[in-house]
């Protein structure tokens, strides 16, 4: 039998076995299927921070096409969202008609003088340090005087909203407005009546979330220490100072993470500190111990190393 000879020898000598074997075609490769893109990860949220504002460099929101209106500097929380701590401005001379929001208010006027109530007819005047606990879907009328623009700080248990309203409430209100004189407030530590004290003014500290007023007595100061939860706060009246700040006056505002130690503290004088606060969660308070000298010489040999 006569064999073929190879195909590479049959294309030199233009010869073949032609009836025997036929040419193949070598297929060309598939190209490789392209890979599909990538998908960037998610940008993860920057951690917050603890920060601390003097009452001249508040980030208040302006509006550009109308700043004559009402300025919001949020503290804390998202107001389309959820619960949010937060302070207002309000032009001298401004007025809200008759209105209502959704969610519980419990908040304190840190300047002017703001009138609240019924109707422009039937309210009460509150001045700085007097709080306020409006409970939601009840309609009231607010608005500040003329003599000067009012500030308030204040909490909201929902989201924001604003829904006018034509009616005023028959009967009572259910509104609580407390003077700033007749505030109740206990002692923090009931073993030292002359420390800091609280006047609750929404939640309860010992289960949940709240919000109070905290006063410290002039010239105190307290050690190094954490809270679980975060608060914002806002001076009402003295001299604080939180953290590494220097001392700051009635308008300040801070906000402090939970779990990062600090301090606080009232500037000697004679006026007390009061502030506004709004925790997160119940209230604690986590001494910070200072380490030891061994312990400091170990930590300075570890970074050495």
């Amino acid at each position: 039998m006569r064999n073929c000879i190879s195909v590479t020898t049959l294309a030199i000598l233009g010869l073949g076995c032609a009836a025997k074997t036929a040419p193949v075609e070598t297929p060309a490769p598939e190209p490789a299927p392209e890979a599909a893109p990538e998908e960037a990860a998610p940008a993860e949220a920057p951690a917050p921070t603890s920060t601390s504002f003097a009452a001249a460099d508040i980030p208040w929101q302006v509006d550009a096409e109308a700043p004559d209106k009402p300025q919001m500097a949020l503290l804390s929380g998202n107001p389309q969202e959820g619960a949010f701590t937060f302070m207002m401005k309000f032009p001298a001379g401004w007025a809200a008609p008759l209105h209502s929001h959704t969610h519980d208010f419990a908040g304190a006027v840190v300047s002017g003088t703001l009138r609240h109530g019924r109707s422009a007819e039937d309210f009460e005047t509150m001045t700085a340090g007097d709080t306020l606990n409006q409970p939601g879907n009840e309609a009231h009328y607010t608005d500040c005087s003329a003599d000067a623009e009012c500030i308030i700080v204040g909490h909201m248990a929902g989201p924001m909203d604003n829904t006018p309203v034509e009616t005023p409430v028959e009967g009572d209100l259910s509104m609580v407005i407390t003077a700033a004189d007749g505030a109740d407030f206990q002692p923090i530590n009931p073993e030292r009546p002359d420390g800091p004290k609280m006047f609750v003014l929404g939640g309860d500290h010992t289960t949940g979330a709240f919000q109070a007023l905290v006063k410290l007595p002039a010239g105190s100061a307290s050690p190094s220490h954490t809270h679980t939860h975060s608060y914002s706060g806002a001076l009402l009246s003295g001299s604080i100072i939180h953290g590494d700040s220097e001392a700051q006056g009635v308008g300040s505002a801070w906000s402090s993470i939970g779990g990062e130690a600090h301090t606080t503290g009232c500037a000697e004088g004679e006026e007390a500190c009061i502030f506004f606060a709004s925790m997160e969660g119940a209230f604690d308070m986590k001494p910070v111990q200072a380490p030891t000298e061994e312990a400091a010489e170990e930590a300075a040999e570890e970074a050495a190393e």
